[in-house]
């Protein structure tokens, strides 16, 4: 019986120990499959399994805000590296520092021409259109881009492929490409003839690099409106169109071409700098707005999918440390050989800058998946800035040379050696579209946030569109008392913060440029914006609307903090809430931010009954708005109908810009809002027989007439009513003209049931009254 149990038992462990194994078997081979599924996964589609937690992990603010302090770090020190460069001799840039030479470097010297317009608020300080009288802060005359387009066009062109795209295009930015110069004609004339052509299939005859340099130069041409009048060209070449779409064809093909290499693992054929400047040359001359006007159909929609997937081979052929392999050579030398030597190579960070210059800057969305890689260019450049000593003074006694300190970059296709001059301006050039990436990325992300309004659209044209006027002009004005002077609301907004920060804006870029009108410029730099405002005034008032206006009007975000914001996370953790909110509000830019009703967080510290946490809040938020107000990168505006309540340090002046009261609408904005809404109103339903002959506009200008005298007669009790009883007001008298029963006995009726229920009586009425003479400009 003893036997029996033993032997149940052993065969019980032996079945539990195969059940066992076999379910051991079974976990490794599932963990294997799932190891080769995202092995596979990864190879072919290049993504990863956890590519949405990544991406908010990139995405994070303090992730975006940390990589652009380290592009603002090295950014800053752009001037100081660029002019190591400088020859005053020659006013030019240099490819090496303090190498005498005979000659202007074009191409170093438009590189960093093109370095210097795309970080313009840097380089203000040290470089304007015209030097004359300029100096910097330390004394020294600034640099001249005058002098330095005349020293560039006094020089022989070569007008090889290399140089020639390079110079029309820096000359089309600077405005200074001069469409009846015999010496522009014959620069334009040869980037025709080495455009890319269909005879030549997959054998052009310059490079994918030369091809989109060439690309960039025609779409500067005709985006500046700069192409030369066809009767003083050779009559055989084509036309810019022509030349654009024929491109766009080629580079699609080779885009396609290099895709199925790296798809099918050719790598012999595969070429990662001809796969990037054809993607390059495709994306920009189908995005291209000249283009799509003028090509006729045969330029198709861009191929998202495409460009998405180009990218991602992109850039997982990125080598860790930030670089990409040489691939094809700039130049050729006939029809065999090549130019092995590091500069016929394109320098990586050269790429970068045309990647972030043209897909980030149009499209920014695309490069969120790559924001590790681009780090390691970041980081690169980080630990390869090159630092050598220019022995102006020797000790004879020491044996030491004592001298500047040059600092730049070189090339890791470029052997040993000190920094040179163009590739220290294409790592800045990078940088700067590292920065603008990161920005728009940091914004979009806290107007996600917060529901905030992105910016619209600029228009190709540059300046206001006609519907960011459209919608401020259409906003009905206040008067406005300022010092016992009559004012209105919209003319002090204008004045002072509207027009200022337009020209502003324009004077940073404009003052780098030849200037269509100098006086026009001249005007620009006079003009100082404000940054901060109270408006205060009853509900109803439109300040909300005053605020969206005036970021339509300037293409700028608009964004909305409540008290909601503040109290999302409990009253306990209001302090770090608003730190979190005003370290986010800090990051902006080119936006209008309204603090909607935060009177609790302002409240008067001297009021006895106030707690003592309220009055460390105070304390709190009037160091933010300080620390908000002094980084001049946005408008902050606090809208409040208890201006009275908010603490005297709040109010005092120097704290906001201005402290403007938002009343109702003017007498005379009335008017003109009821003479927009009768040109569409209909009279001809109701109109007696004898009226049909009184034409419309008689008939228009009688109703304002008998509106403008009933308003004054009654102006001391109408005034007070808001925009939206306004509103109510004006088709009150509307519908009694189109039933011909206009008359005073039937607008006071009217009148009466709408001030039963106006917002602004009894003690709202007297804070309005009270508040008019607080305005402070």
């Amino acid at each position: 019986m003893l036997e029996l149990k033993l032997l149940l038992c052993y065969c019980s462990f032996v079945a539990f120990s195969l059940s066992f194994l076999i379910k051991l078997k079974l976990h490794r081979n599932v963990q294997t499959l799932k190891t080769l599924s995202v092995k596979l996964s990864n190879e072919y589609s290049g993504e990863s399994i956890s590519v949405a937690s990544k991406n908010e992990i990139y995405l994070s603010f303090e992730y975006l805000k940390r990589l652009d302090e380290r592009c603002c770090r090295l950014s800053s020190r752009e001037s100081e590296f660029m002019l190591s460069f400088w020859s005053e001799a020659l006013q030019c840039f240099q490819i090496y520092p303090n190498v005498s030479s005979e000659r202007v470097s074009i191409t170093t010297t438009c590189n960093s021409l093109s370095t210097i317009l795309a970080n313009p608020s840097h380089w203000q300080q040290y470089a304007t259109w015209d030097g004359t009288n300029d100096r910097t802060s330390s004394g020294t005359d600034k640099i001249s881009l005058s002098r330095i387009i005349d020293s560039i066009l006094k020089t022989t062109w070569s007008l090889d492929s290399f140089q020639n795209p390079v110079l029309i295009h820096t000359l089309c930015q600077l405005n200074c490409f001069d469409k009846t110069d015999p010496k522009c004609l014959s620069a334009y004339e040869m980037l025709l003839k080495r455009r890319s052509r269909l005879v030549h299939h997959r054998k052009q005859p310059v490079s994918a690099y030369l091809r989109y340099q060439n690309v960039r130069a025609l779409l500067a041409l005709a985006e500046n409106d700069l192409i030369p009048d066809l009767t003083l060209l050779d009559p055989t070449l084509c036309t810019v169109g022509y030349a654009l779409e024929r491109e766009n064809i080629v580079s699609f093909d080779e885009l396609c071409r290099q895709l199925a290499f790296y798809r099918s693992g050719d790598n012999a054929n595969f070429d990662v700098i001809v796969l990037a400047y054809s993607l390059l040359s495709y994306f920009e001359t189908s995005q291209s707005f000249y283009l799509s006007k003028f090509a006729r159909g045969v330029v198709p929609v861009t191929n998202t999918k495409i460009i998405e997937s180009a990218l991602s081979v992109i850039f997982q052929s990125q080598f860790s440390d930030g670089t990409w392999r040489k691939g094809e050579p700039i130049n050729s030398i006939g029809n065999s050989g090549t130019r092995d030597i590091g500069n016929n190579y394109v320098f990586f960070f050269d790429l970068l800058a045309s990647v972030l210059g043209s897909i980030g800057d149009a499209r920014p969305e695309l490069l969120i998946p790559y924001l590790p890689q681009l780090e390691r260019c970041l980081t690169w450049a980080e630990t390869n800035i090159q630092k050598e000593m220019l022995p102006d003074i020797f000790d004879p006694v020491t044996g030491r040379s004592y001298g500047a300190v040059v600092q730049g970059w070189r090339s890791n296709h470029l052997g040993s050696g000190g920094a040179v001059g163009w590739c220290t301006s294409q790592v800045f050039l990078g940088l700067s579209g590292l920065r603008k990436l990161l920005r728009s990325l940091i914004t979009s992300n806290i107007l996600t946030e917060f529901g905030g309004q992105p910016a619209a659209s600029s228009p190709a044209t540059g300046g206001v569109a006609v519907g960011q006027q459209r919608d401020w002009l259409g906003l009905m004005d206040a008067d406005l008392e300022l010092a016992g002077q009559t004012s209105s609301l919209k003319q002090e907004l204008f004045s002072r913060l509207l027009q200022p920060l337009e020209r502003k804006e324009a004077n940073v870029l404009l003052s780098l440029k030849k200037p269509a009108q100098e006086a026009a410029v001249m005007e620009l730099s006079t003009l100082s914006p404000i940054y901060s405002a109270i408006l205060f005034g009853p509900p109803g008032t439109a300040k909300t609307t005053i605020c969206t206006s005036m970021a339509s009007y300037l293409g700028w975000n608009f964004l909305t903090i409540d008290t909601a914001c503040f109290l999302s996370e409990g009253l306990q953790q209001i302090a770090s809430r608003m730190s979190y909110i005003f370290n986010r509000l800090k990051a902006l830019e080119r936006t209008i931010i309204l603090l909607d009703e935060i009177e609790e967080f302002c409240l008067d510290r001297e009021n006895p009954n106030l707690t003592m946490e309220s009055r460390m809040l105070t304390t709190a938020m009037l160091t933010q708005l300080n620390e908000l107000r002094r980084k001049q990168s946005c408008v902050f505006i606090v809208a409040t109908n208890r201006l009275r309540s908010f603490d005297a340090a709040v109010t005092r002046p120097g704290r906001f810009d201005v402290l403007l009261f938002v009343g109702t609408p003017s007498l005379a904005a009335r008017t003109k809002r009821l003479a927009g809404k009768l040109k569409t109103a209909s009279f001809q339903k109701h109109a007696p027989p004898e009226s049909n002959s009184e034409s419309n506009q008689q008939r228009h200008q009688a109703v304002i007439d008998f509106f403008e005298q009933y308003m004054l007669r009654r102006w001391d009790e109408l005034r007070f009513l808001t925009f939206a009883e306004n509103e109510a007001l004006l088709s009150a008298v509307i519908d009694l003209a189109i039933r011909n029963e206009l008359a005073e006995e039937a607008m006071d009726l009217r009148i009466d049931v709408l001030l039963r229920t106006a917002t602004i009586q009894g003690a709202v009425k007297a804070e309005y009254m009270a508040s008019e003479r607080m305005s402070r400009v």
